[in-house]
């Protein structure tokens, strides 16, 4: 049976289904649940005012034909990218839109996490999650666009949602970033934190907490920055990702405030993190920042320029430009870096590649060119 998609939907919808299929199969309520479901729960579920077990909902998978997947997408959430591809396809064919939007909000996430963004936009939009558009777009490299979503998402939001709103102000706070209005982006993060402030949702405070932590690194306040990112990581310590994130979070605000050895402890953590997860899009980052750590502190290093994300790109052009004793090989190397970061976005990096191709110049006698590279950096930085 088919069923449209196109309306709103929640696991309500379920109970309509129930019913539908039970009418269609000559069922009365006291058939359908036989020994195992009083009809009076039966009657509740089908009216959307009771929820099934896990085991009430595989003994009318049985007795209805619904797919056993739908059940096992209830009881806990898929992995797989094949099983949640064949949960999403069950719960279309079903008309069960809050099961297909969280198949396709977890297939996003997979597809995010191994760095194929228009793959992952696409699950997002039919999960109709605009939040994770926003992180999506920016991780993509197209800043522009995700603050323009996110402002477009904040102005038709309900302003009584306040988790809703704490949700994209928190997205907004990276992108903010990448395109140099750090003051905004300090706004967003706060707002965040203030929608969210009676949240008892681990997930969306972890989320609130590493956006703070991100406008805090924006802006060099490396102390704030390492709280935040503490506070998200013990609010999700054992949700992979998660946790490997807000490790990244930590190692940045580490690093700034030179705590060399405890920024490769954390960065070596979210590896681990980042390898079992098969993340490969984070892994790459986290590689080249334990990468550019280990040279500040004093290792030889070798930077790989193979084909990697924008961001990692033009970061491991600036580690190879400060690894060489060469300047001839150095300034190409970080002019490579700034073209990379104003294209992509990234307006505090760019601002350090700048700063590190102006100290290249000065130390050659170029001074006029030093100081139109310095200017350069500065005009990415909106405040």
């Amino acid at each position: 049976m088919a069923g449209s998609l196109t309306g709103a939907g929640s696991l309500e919808q379920l109970g309509d289904r129930i019913r539908l299929l039970r009418q269609e199969r000559g069922l009365s309520q006291h058939a359908l649940g036989g020994p195992a479901i009083p009809s009076a729960l039966i009657s509740r579920i089908e009216s959307g005012q009771a929820t099934p077990s896990p085991e009430a909902l595989r003994h009318l998978a049985d007795r209805l034909g619904l797919p056993e997947t739908l059940a096992a997408a209830v009881e806990a959430p898929a992995t797989a990218q094949e099983d949640l591809e064949r949960i999403a396809a069950d719960a279309q064919a079903f008309g069960l839109t809050d099961i297909w939007r969280r198949a396709h909000r977890r297939l996003g996430q997979l597809a995010a996490q191994r760095g194929d963004f228009g793959a992952a936009l696409m699950h997002f939009e039919h999960a109709g999650d605009v939040c994770r558009r926003v992180a999506c777009l920016a991780l993509a490299g197209d800043p522009v666009s995700a603050v323009a979503l996110g402002e477009a998402a904040l102005g038709s939001s309900d302003r009584t949602d306040h988790a809703a709103l704490a949700r994209v102000y928190a997205a907004l706070a990276v992108p903010y970033g990448q395109i140099g209005a750090f003051g905004r982006g300090a706004a967003a993060a706060q707002q965040a934190l203030a929608f969210s402030a009676r949240s008892a949702d681990p997930e969306l405070l972890a989320l609130v907490h590493r956006a703070a932590a991100h406008s805090y690194l924006d802006r060099r306040r490396f102390d704030d920055a390492l709280f935040h990112a503490g506070e998200a990581l013990r609010l999700l310590p054992d949700h992979p990702l998660d946790a490997g994130l807000s490790r990244l979070a930590k190692a940045i605000a580490l690093k700034g405030a030179q705590r060399l050895p405890e920024a490769a402890d954390e960065l070596t953590a979210a590896i681990d993190v980042f390898t079992a997860a098969s993340a490969s899009f984070h892994l790459a980052r986290a590689q080249a920042m334990l990468t550019g750590v280990r040279l500040e502190q004093g290792d030889a290093v070798e930077v790989d320029l193979a084909s990697c994300d924008p961001w990692t790109s033009g970061y491991l052009h600036r580690i190879a430009a400060l690894a060489t004793e060469d300047p001839a090989e150095a300034e190409p190397l970080l002019r490579t870096s700034i073209e990379i970061f104003s294209r992509w976005g990234g307006a505090m990096d760019m601002l350090e590649s700048s700063r590190e191709l102006g100290r290249l110049l000065t130390r050659l006698g170029r001074l006029t060119e030093a100081v139109e590279v310095y200017d350069l950096g500065l005009l990415h930085v909106r405040g």
